[in-house]
């Protein structure tokens, strides 16, 4: 499932700043219209129910944000670690 974000700048660290319907997870892949992977998410902040994303580019910041139209759109995974017991979580 993929969840927009609307990209509102560059900031001066190089980075495209979104804000997203809802949190990410750091380190998620994020993607233009097409499909194609334009970088990954380094931060998140702001509050809950409408949080605002850095996300890190693989090239230019002012290319793609050309080149994404305002519209991004967040990989989420469904897939999340469980632990049987605590010690386990430990040790991991």
């Amino acid at each position: 499932m993929k969840r927009p974000g609307k990209v509102l700048h560059v900031t001066k660290g190089r980075m495209l700043l979104v804000k997203a319907t809802t949190a990410p997870p750091i380190n998620s892949k994020v993607f233009n219209n097409k499909g194609r992977e334009i970088g990954y998410v380094y931060d998140v902040f702001g509050p809950v129910k409408a949080p605002y994303v850095l996300v890190r580019t693989r090239e230019n910041p002012e290319k793609v944000k050309h080149e994404v139209r305002g519209r991004v759109y967040f990989l989420s995974s469904s897939k999340k670690r469980r632990f049987s017991n605590w010690r386990e979580m430990r040790r991991k």
